[in-house]
């Protein structure tokens, strides 16, 4: 519909129908629609009519443009020989923070998950089960690859690993930390506070954002989960939306699973799935 149509349309819809020149010659000539002669009450009946195609063209109108909002915001649109092709533009990456795994000094990176957590991993794989993925990546310590390991055989997919997206060394192992609780909130709120051998925040973030920034771009529109761990997965997700912070950290369980919502490389939803 054209720039006139448009402006006629608006001004049929929104400006009253008046056949005498004042509202008072109205009121005082005791007007009433059995009281106008033939040809005011045709011209009366096709006012209208045309009342009523004006406002089924804004109602289009407003329908078109809510629809091309959407297409343009979540996809991707452009014309290939002639054709138009629409190309999904929302990526979603899946968190799983890995579920419960037993400390044990010196085997940071090998050690696995408990009973319960390998029932809680049956559990993450009912639950991505319902998500269509199409890609899995995870840490490469073996706690984050079991807790996705049901997912990867149930899709029979290939789990990606990626070693940048480790967790976060808190400090050298000469270094004994006092109070875990509060050394943790100390290298949230300052980001380029480190302890002896261990990474700040700033440098525990930079390395695990590339990574999911390459993936993101490679796999842009597609379903990723990532087996990952409390500190790295707080921190990616604070790149986005800096209320993910110490508390946000404090909040997650083992395991635990967000989804995040992304039209290109903009954050538009969070949310919990583990329950």
């Amino acid at each position: 519909m054209g720039g006139r149509a448009i402006a006629s349309a608006f001004k049929e819809l929104f400006l009253p129908y008046q056949p005498f020149h004042s509202r008072e010659q109205i009121f005082n000539s005791g007007w009433s629609p059995r009281s106008l002669p033939p040809q005011r009450s045709h011209v009366m009946n096709t006012h209208i009519i045309r009342r009523r195609k004006a406002f089924f063209y804004f109602l289009s109108l407003q329908c078109y443009m809510q629809f091309m909002y959407n297409w343009f915001i979540n996809d991707l649109l452009y014309f290939k020989e002639g054709k138009m092709v629409v190309v999904n533009n929302q990526t979603i990456i899946y968190f799983v923070r890995h579920a419960e795994s037993l400390y044990v000094k010196g085997k940071e990176r090998s050690r696995g998950l408990t009973a319960k957590g390998i029932v809680d991993s049956k559990k993450i794989k009912d639950i991505l089960m319902q998500e269509e993925v199409d890609i899995l990546i995870s840490s490469s310590f073996e706690r984050a690859i079991q807790t996705i390991r049901a997912l990867s055989l149930e899709l029979n997919k290939e789990i990606l690993l990626e070693e940048d997206l480790r967790e976060r060394q808190l400090s050298g192992e000469d270094f004994s930390i006092t109070d875990f609780m509060e050394s943790k909130r100390m290298v949230f709120e300052n980001q380029k506070l480190s302890f002896p051998g261990g990474e700040s925040s700033e440098q525990a973030q930079e390395r695990a954002v590339k990574v999911l920034q390459r993936y993101m771009e490679k796999f842009n529109g597609k379903r990723m989960v990532i087996g990952t761990h409390g500190d790295i997965m707080t921190l990616m997700m604070s790149c986005f939306d800096s209320r993910f912070n110490f508390d946000f950290w404090k909040s997650t369980t083992m395991p635990d699973i967000y989804k995040l919502e992304f039209n290109g490389d903009k954050l538009v939803k969070v949310s919990r799935l583990w329950k």
